[in-house]
């Protein structure tokens, strides 16, 4: 596993950002293929909010499984969280582009310990794009900014608010994510 750039706590759940996770070639690689990809706008950051859809397209994980990105992403999770018994039930890219909308949300409820593993899937990324993503603490404020770079892998608790950045006018790309889901046992809510 590569070393940790960033570390944080809020709120007592943590957050783990990591570069260079995969190399130039692969970081293309998977920029290409989800520029190409077919999303349908079917994703929302939650009740109340679906009027509200972002774009998205889901991964087979029986493909997944093995590849570069899912290696290296499982073994960050289980690097930082060893006494967690998680496993893949999600594989998905997202894609935002400058005028969509994102809310503060969490990936699984708050009594849950299930865990985002979440690779900025773009080739290239310039900071006045914006795009960044904002974690919360429980009062509500934003406490916590990172920056989407190639190949930046994010590993938090998915109970951690936050909120997609949204690119600014500047850009004309969309801007990718490939995210990860790992569940505890029992029932995901």
């Amino acid at each position: 596993m590569k070393k940790v750039t960033y570390s944080t706590t809020i709120d007592g759940r943590h957050i783990h950002v990591l570069d260079d996770v995969l190399d130039e070639r692969q970081i293309t690689d998977i920029g290409d293929r989800f520029t190409r990809a077919s999303f349908i706008r079917d994703e929302s950051d939650g009740p109340g909010k679906e009027h509200v859809r972002t774009f998205n397209t889901d991964l087979e994980l029986a493909d997944f499984e093995g590849t570069p990105v899912a290696e290296r992403a499982k073994s960050a999770v289980d690097s930082f969280f060893p006494d967690r018994k998680l496993s893949l039930y999600r594989a998905h890219c997202n894609l935002t582009v400058y005028g969509d909308m994102g809310f503060p949300h969490q990936d699984c409820a708050s009594d849950r310990d299930d865990v985002t593993a979440l690779l900025f899937a773009n080739a290239e990324w310039r900071t006045e794009w914006g795009g960044e993503l904002t974690f919360f603490n429980a009062a509500d404020d934003a406490v916590y900014v990172v920056t989407p770079r190639p190949g930046r892998l994010l590993v938090f608790e998915g109970a951690v608010p936050h909120r997609v950045g949204i690119p600014l006018r500047a850009c004309y790309e969309p801007r990718l994510t490939l995210a990860c889901k790992f569940k505890t046992a029992g029932t995901w809510r």
